[in-house]
């Protein structure tokens, strides 16, 4: 089984696919929305709404609230898949988690953002979320970046139903 988490401490990655560990010195601490409900609940969102669509049907996510000391409390995700994902699938399933943050507007409502929005934003990326190339395949970074937007905008409300259960839930399904 493979799970997704997300939390407020975040990586500022080079790239998104992430090539090796980051110094100690380029852990962050954000502030809001990372670490928020409707933010964590996005993410996860992205995160389910992306594997359903691959195929994958015993998919679960929660979010949480988790307390660190000199952090404070925050929200945290978890995205569960019923079987293995590798390849493509996997780059996708990743990649939904970041591209559905930006699904979602100020007033806390899902909305179909332009291709470019969504790339264009590579300054953060979860550790547990970071693209390899044995997620990628034979693929190109574009193609699974393009395949996820697609899979999201299709499925807008699907990502709108699971983003409302797990923010009044906490749980999905």
């Amino acid at each position: 089984m493979f799970a997704f988490k997300y939390c407020a401490i975040i990586l500022i990655a080079p790239s998104i696919l992430g090539g090796g560990n980051l110094a100690a010195s380029e852990i962050n601490f954000v502030d809001a929305p990372i670490g928020t409900l409707p933010f964590v609940s996005i993410h996860e969102s992205g995160h389910v709404t992306v594997a359903k669509s691959c195929g994958f049907s015993a998919v679960s996510a929660k979010v949480f609230l988790k307390s660190k000391s000199g952090v404070g409390t925050f929200w945290k995700g978890q995205t569960s898949l019923g079987g293995g994902a590798t390849g493509h699938g996997m780059a996708l399933i990743k990649l939904g988690g970041r591209f559905a943050e930006q699904f979602l507007d100020q007033s806390n409502r899902i909305f179909k953002p332009s291709f470019l929005d969504v790339i264009g934003d590579r300054g953060t990326i979860s550790q547990s979320d970071n693209l390899t190339q044995i997620d990628l395949g034979a693929y190109s970074l574009l193609d699974a970046q393009r395949r996820t937007y697609l899979i999201l905008t299709s499925r807008l409300s699907d990502l709108d139903r699971i983003y409302k259960t797990l923010y009044h839930r906490h749980s999905y399904p």
